[in-house]
C-alpha cells in the first residue's frame, strides 16, 4: 500500500513540517497584569511587545511586556505580560 506520499504521488520531506529555524522552539510563561499565571506557550520565533499571540490553542492575547530569562538551565526564554486581545 505504501505511504501517504506514495499514494498521492508527492515526495514527502520531513523538513517541510519542521519550523523554519531548524526545529528550535522558544518557550515562555504568560502572566496577566495582577501577576496571575495564565500558562505557558512555545513559538518558533521570539515574541515582542505589541504582538498578538495564541496560547492554549484558543486564547488570544496581546503582549504588553517581555522579560527575558537569563537563568542558565531554564526551559524558558522569557516571561510575557499579556492582556486579552
Amino acid at each position: 500500500m505504501g505511504t501517504l506520499a506514495d499514494r498521492i504521488g508527492t515526495s514527502y520531506d520531513r523538513k517541510v513540517v519542521r519550523p523554519w529555524n531548524g526545529g528550535r522552539m522558544f518557550k515562555y510563561r504568560l502572566f496577566v497584569e495582577d501577576g496571575s499565571e495564565v500558562g505557558e506557550a512555545a513559538y518558533t520565533q521570539h515574541i515582542k511587545a505589541g504582538e498578538v499571540i495564541w496560547a492554549a490553542g484558543t486564547r488570544q492575547f496581546r503582549v504588553v511586556d517581555v522579560v527575558p530569562v537569563d537563568e542558565k538551565g531554564s526551559p524558558y526564554v522569557g516571561l510575557l505580560k499579556v492582556e486579552a486581545a
